[in-house]
Parts: structure tokens; sequence; C-alpha cells
């Protein structure tokens, strides 16, 4: 993402993302988005070299999932919905 943006951005680039994996779910891939990346931007920019006016959001897998390996069965623990969202009238 170019450094300049704002906050704003952060919203388009995870609905990007988004759009990304449920579209590659449409087309039998598997993927797995990685945030922790984000935190490491010097260290990927000097192996994949991308400018240094960008800002590294995060990286993602892409492949076919293997499902006989149980690491791929792993689940997170998820919270109700109402615990997360507050509505207003």
């Amino acid at each position: 993402m170019d450094n300049f943006l704002q906050k704003g951005s952060y919203m388009d680039c995870g609905m990007f993302i988004q759009s990304i994996m449920l579209s590659a779910v449409e087309h039998g891939l598997a993927t797995c988005p990685q945030a922790a990346l984000g935190e490491y931007p010097d260290i990927v920019r000097e192996e994949l070299s991308y400018a240094e006016d960008k800002l590294l959001l995060c990286g993602m897998a892409l492949g076919y999932e293997d499902k006989s390996e149980i690491v791929n069965s792993y689940r997170t623990p998820r919270k109700e919905l109402d615990n997360m969202v507050r509505y207003f009238s």
C-alpha cells in the first residue's frame, strides 16, 4: 500500500484481500492471510525488492490445502457476534 494513504485505505485493502480469498475458494484454492509479515517489512522488502514508499500490511499463502494434514484441521475459537458488535438504531 502507498505509505501516504490514510486509515480508510486499510479497510479498502482488507476488503480487496477478502475478495481475493473468496475468489480463491471459488477456484478450489485455500488461503491463509499472514498479518505477521507486516511486522517485518525490512526482511520482506529485502527479499522482494518492493519500493520504499510502500507499506507492507500483510502477506497471503495461496495454494491447495492438504486436508490429510492434521494442522489444516485446526480452528481457533470464535467469540459470539454480540460480544464484538455494537448495534445502533
